[in-house]
């Protein structure tokens, strides 16, 4: 057994890698946009079906006009994934260390409370730190109270993004580490085994993060009106289909 604990990748490293990974998502990007064809190529192709399957995933969380989040939320999932999968390369993962995983979880919080006051207006955000807006007048005696666990929630949120990718990639790292430190480096099937885990955990993770950060753009972009709007049909007052729709038991499920 290793009696050294695992380094986290250095700062230089990540900013370094990090900038590499983005540069894996935004040129494969450019290339498979700048001449869209009717008939894509294997390039459109790839992208077209990654992300069709995938937006409709975050269009059933994101809520109503949500499509102008798809993008954004997109692109956190494909540069994750990138940084996430330099662990099974001879390099080490920029999510490795806590300050790579802050800043994506602070880009999330800066963007959710943007259109949270952008959609609500700064009045009704602050009106909903307060606590539900049907909440009865005697019961505003414990508004303090509401804030205070707001206040908290809201910091939370992105606290939980980072502690949890960067536990995991770190985590998964560090399994690496004791594995190829137990075992002759030459011993394929434990290390194959190992580099299984870390490819599954990778997606995993980023699915999970992205997957989060869409629900909380749409609770905060969420409208106290929008399930009025959307008949027994599941159609707006426009007469389009909803983004969202329920089974027979009210769940809330994505729509198809």
């Amino acid at each position: 057994m290793p009696t050294e604990p695992l380094e986290k990748p250095s700062l230089e490293t990540c900013i370094i890698w990090g900038v590499v990974a983005a540069l894996c998502v935004l040129i494969p990007g450019i290339l498979a946009t700048r001449n869209m064809k009717m008939v894509p190529g294997k390039l459109q192709n790839f992208f077209e079906f990654a992300i069709s399957g995938l937006r409709n995933l975050y269009m059933g969380l994101l809520g109503p006009g949500g499509e102008r989040h798809v993008p954004v939320v997109m692109t956190l999932f494909f540069y994750i994934i990138i940084c996430n999968l330099l662990s099974v390369t001879p390099f080490r993962a920029p999510t490795a260390n806590l300050s790579t995983n802050l800043g994506l979880a602070f880009f999330v919080f800066l963007y959710v409370n943007y259109w949270s006051i952008k959609t609500k207006g700064l009045g009704g955000y602050l009106l909903h730190l307060t606590g539900p807006e049907a909440l009865p007048l005697v019961f505003r005696l414990v508004v303090p109270l509401f804030l205070l666990i707001e206040i908290v929630s809201l910091f939370a949120q992105p606290l939980s993004l980072a502690m949890r990718l960067y536990g995991n990639i770190y985590g998964e790292d560090y399994i690496s580490y004791v594995v190829t430190s137990v075992v002759n480096k030459v011993h394929i099937p434990a290390q194959v085994l190992v580099y299984g885990l870390m490819l599954f955990t990778g997606i995993l993770q980023a699915f999970i993060f992205t997957l989060l950060s869409s629900a909380y753009i749409g609770i905060a972009t969420q409208h106290h009106g929008d399930a009025e709007h959307t008949d027994d049909h599941g159609q707006d007052d426009h007469g389009h289909p909803s983004a969202t729709k329920t089974n027979d038991g009210g769940a809330y499920v994505p729509s198809l």
